[in-house]
């Protein structure tokens, strides 16, 4: 149990890093929240290997301390509710086992930004922000596509 509790918390740790880290990465296009989802690969990898418990207990704990980092109050908000639905979601996925890991990463990128303009329409008090989700989800696409592409490259190293 101890060694468990060591690797998961590397795990947080690692999912922390990237996620500030990308912060640092210049996106292509300016669209303001669109991101690759690195620490999402983390996510995936702790479902897979630990289970649906760990993984949701990973990402709450990298979204807070990761916003306190590198954010504030309100990114943590966003960053709570995207990985919540984000992980929520490849648990979901995961429990019915057609779904790939490519397609796992996809989905979870579209919820965690919708999670994301949920929580914009509420704190902003504007439902016109859900406009804003179309171009999200351009984004979430190949990003999504990308974090679950590297997270069975990873998982394919640790068997």
């Amino acid at each position: 149990m101890k060694n468990k509790n060591v690797v998961l918390g590397f795990m947080v740790a690692v999912a922390i890093v990237l996620q500030v880290l990308e912060s640092f990465i210049p996106v292509p296009l300016p669209i303001p929240g669109g991101k690759i989802g690195l620490a999402n690969i983390v996510a995936l990898i702790v479902l897979i290997k630990f289970g649906a418990k760990e993984a949701v207990v990973v990402t709450l704990i990298r979204a807070i301390l990761g916003s306190l980092l590198h954010g504030g109050f309100v990114t943590m908000i966003y960053s709570v509710a995207g990985g919540m639905f984000s992980v929520v979601t490849a648990i979901l996925l995961y429990r019915h086992s057609k779904y790939t890991i490519i397609g796992i990463g996809v989905m979870s990128a579209l919820m965690h930004n919708l999670a994301q303009v949920i929580v914009a329409i509420i704190l902003l008090n504007n439902i016109y922000i859900v406009t804003y989700y179309p171009i999200l989800m351009l984004v979430s696409l190949p990003c999504g596509a990308l974090t679950g592409y590297v997270s069975g490259l990873v998982l394919n190293k640790l068997k």
